[in-house]
């Protein structure tokens, strides 16, 4: 019997609030402010996160808090 990796995909997601003059301000300052996410060993050595982009095609990926 042979031996496969068989590698799986997922979605991960985080938030960053930011006050901004409008949806294009807010991307822009969120990507200055995020510092990206930790691991512990264990995930980190399991998971592969990649990178983390904004949606913007979706109405979702910005919301206005306040």
């Amino acid at each position: 019997m042979s031996t496969y990796r068989v590698y799986m995909g997922t979605e991960a997601s985080t938030s960053v609030e930011v006050q901004a003059e409008d949806r294009e301000d807010a991307i822009e300052k969120a990507y200055e402010k995020f510092q990206g996410v930790i691991l512990c060993h264990q995930c980190a050595h399991e998971v592969d996160l990649g990178d983390f982009e904004v949606p913007v095609d979706k109405d979702y990926a910005v919301e206005l808090v306040e």
